[in-house]
This record gives structure tokens, C-alpha cells and sequence, in this order.
């Protein structure tokens, strides 16, 4: 591999090995509920808008391209509402909590 060539000729390269193998020791929180909120259900939410709104206007509207250009301003409009709604819960649900939380902030536990 060209990554351990380059490497070999590093003389930090022990420096290196020891923060990696820090680093796959450390457990912190899964991520998987967050990647799943922050891109798949939106993405989810998208296509299923599309084949919602194609259905819907396929008799409304007889001209291909403009149903579809109609059909994905609808659909994206459908997604950046339903990402301003689970942001708005979270928000919600963190205020109810008693913590404000600031854009960057982590989501862990204190204590």
C-alpha cells in the first residue's frame, strides 16, 4: 500500500500507531441514531415525497418535465420542513430537560 510506504520513511510514525490505537480503544456513545436522524430519514422522507407527489399530480399534470420539476421542489420542500420539525422536538425535548444545548455541543450526559 502506498500508506505504509509512506510511513516507513515517517520518524513519528511510533507517535502515530500509539494515537490510533488510543483512539480504537476509546468507547464513546453509537453514533448510528444520529447519522439515521441527521441523513437517512431525511433522504427517506425525500423519495417517499416523490413518489407521493408524482402519483398525486400524474393526472394533474400532463407535461413531463414540469411534474417533475413540481414533484422535487415539493418533495424537498417536504424534507426541509420535516428536518426544521425533528429539530424543533429536539429542541423541545432538550429545554424540557433543563439543558440548553449549543451548536457543536455534545449530546452526553454529565455526571
Amino acid at each position: 500500500m502506498a500508506e505504509d510506504e509512506f510511513c516507513s520513511n515517517c520518524t513519528r510514525k511510533p507517535d502515530c500507531e500509539a494515537v490510533y490505537q488510543q483512539l480504537g480503544r476509546d468507547k464513546g456513545p453509537s453514533v448510528v441514531a444520529k447519522v439515521a436522524k441527521a441523513f437517512l430519514l431525511p433522504i427517506a422522507v425525500f423519495i417517499g415525497g416523490l413518489v407521493l407527489f408524482d402519483k398525486l399530480l400524474t393526472d394533474v399534470m400532463r407535461d413531463q418535465r414540469i411534474r417533475t420539476a413540481v414533484v422535487f421542489l415539493l418533495g424537498a420542500g417536504v424534507s426541509f420542513i420535516f428536518v426544521l420539525i425533528v429539530k424543533a422536538i429536539e429542541s423541545f425535548l432538550l429545554k424540557s430537560k433543563g439543558r440548553c444545548m449549543l451548536e457543536g455541543e455534545s449530546h452526553r450526559d454529565e455526571g
